[in-house]
């Protein structure tokens, strides 16, 4: 956020964090004169995450480093919302530059990602609608149930064939 010139600036709300990370991360926005751009919420239930996602235009994984894909992906893709990411291997397992503006992970790169998403209504709705598309098609219940058949066909191939799908299942 400091990388954008002031009129550049979204409003950026932060959800989530222990109690003395907000408080060092409000004192580092209050040092960084974005006092006015960052809201710095804490946690907050996980029944609401749905209301604050769909009142986002832009969602942000700034992560710097892992291995492990972080679960809050595949709420902000489901969202239907563009995603911004730093290009590293806990995002590039489930993003791709047709679902997220993935940056190289510097402030330089993430504020460019950022602003170009800010500028273009079209990038972030193509982005939006591409991720929920794959959250759906490749990470929603009916492929983890192809998935887990899959895996215990190969585990157990003679065991014959399986039991016909729940309405769950087929729904």
């Amino acid at each position: 956020m400091a990388a954008l010139a002031p009129a550049e600036r979204p409003a950026l709300v932060v959800i989530g964090g222990k109690a003395d990370h907000v408080a060092q991360h409000r004192q580092l926005a209050l040092q960084c004169g974005l006092e006015g751009d960052v809201r710095l919420l804490g946690p907050r239930p996980l029944d609401g995450l749905g209301r604050y996602l769909a009142q986002a235009d832009i969602l942000c994984s700034p992560r710097l480093k892992g291995r492990n894909t972080p679960m809050k992906i595949f709420s902000y893709m489901a969202s239907g919302k563009a995603l911004l990411a730093t290009n590293i291997e806990s995002h590039s397992q489930v993003l791709d530059a047709r679902c997220a503006m993935l940056t190289p992970a510097t402030a330089q790169d993430l504020a460019q990602g950022l602003r170009r998403l800010c500028a273009d209504d079209a990038l972030r709705a193509r982005l939006g609608e591409a991720a929920a598309a794959r959250a759906r098609l490749d990470y929603g219940h009916a492929a983890f149930v192809d998935r887990l058949r899959r895996a215990y066909a190969v585990l157990s191939p003679d065991a014959g064939t399986p039991p016909p799908p729940t309405a769950l299942e087929a729904a």
